[in-house]
């Protein structure tokens, strides 16, 4: 169910006005800027500058860590929702996960949401003729029982209040479907890096399973990831390098000899955790939850 946000009435569809209170949602440009929202929520907010989202979509492809979260992202998906016909992600940046889903073919309809309009430029040249809109979790958000699985990859961290968000989440996923939840794991871990990349938080096991039980949801999964590759991140943080033109890229911004190297090692760990072997310890956290049929 979607929802006009200004008289609560229910609409048809993503691209029409709202018969009730004529409220025109626009379509003018390559995703659709504000649809079923009153405002643009990312103004007066802090946001990657345009730059970095350039960078970002030329980094995700060949890099290691985005390409081994999207191949666990992917088998998740075929194996708790494998019947998945429509697909949310929150959060989606330059649109580099619903890019996989895209060439897979295996879920007919894919919509993408993000809090700023840059991130959203970019994922529509990436994914054409997908749905993107502008979305804040902190605010009420206009989906009812709306999408099967929704995503939230490497999201909850920047949110200041995460059980709004997963709230948010919950009532806007379809009863017996289900979330799809990667963050960064282990206080430990707490550096320099996470305060440049805006991270509120990083999550122990225990409290995001709380965090998603508590918002309602069954959980049926849960693994750390990056964990043969911890202690050189252990090391990385525990002595950074340091610059005073830092950004949240440089962590990722490896030589080819080293990213082939971590790709060999993350395809490893990935056979470790299909078999089923649940490592207690890792750079990030994967977690998955579904909504009960009522």
């Amino acid at each position: 169910m979607k929802l006009c946000l200004d008289c609560k009435n229910e609409i048809e569809n993503f691209e029409i006005e709202c018969v009730n209170c004529s409220r025109c949602f626009d379509t003018s440009n390559k995703f659709i800027k504000n649809l079923l929202l009153n405002k643009d929520f990312s103004e007066g907010l802090q946001s990657y500058d345009s730059n970095l989202y350039s960078k970002l979509f030329l980094l995700e492809k060949g890099n290691f860590w985005f390409e081994y979260r999207n191949r666990l992202i992917y088998w998740i998906l075929q194996k708790y929702f494998s019947s998945c016909e429509s697909f949310l992600e929150v959060g989606c940046g330059t649109g580099f996960v619903l890019e996989m889903f895209k060439r897979s073919k295996t879920i007919p309809l894919l919509f993408g949401s993000d809090l700023f309009k840059d991130g959203l430029e970019f994922a529509s040249e990436r994914v054409p003729q997908t749905y993107f809109f502008q979305l804040n979790l902190m605010e009420k958000i206009p989906f009812i029982n709306e999408f099967n699985v929704i995503g939230g990859f490497d999201v909850l961290e920047h949110i200041e209040d995460d059980f709004i968000a997963i709230n948010n989440i919950y009532t806007a996923c379809k009863p017996g479907g289900g979330v799809i939840i990667t963050v960064p794991q282990h206080k430990l871990l707490w550096s320099k890096s996470d305060e440049i990349a805006c991270h509120f938080r990083r999550y122990e096991k225990k409290e995001l399973i709380f965090l998603i039980q508590k918002a309602g949801f069954d959980v049926v999964f849960v693994s750390s990831f990056i964990s043969l590759l911890f202690p050189l991140m252990l090391i990385s943080r525990l002595f950074p390098f340091s610059s005073k033109n830092r950004t949240v890229l440089d962590e990722l911004k490896i030589g080819f000899i080293l990213n082939l190297f971590f790709k060999i090692v993350c395809k490893i760990e990935y056979i470790i955790i299909k078999t089923g072997i649940k490592i207690p310890i890792g750079g990030s956290l994967l977690i998955v939850g579904k909504k009960k049929v009522e």
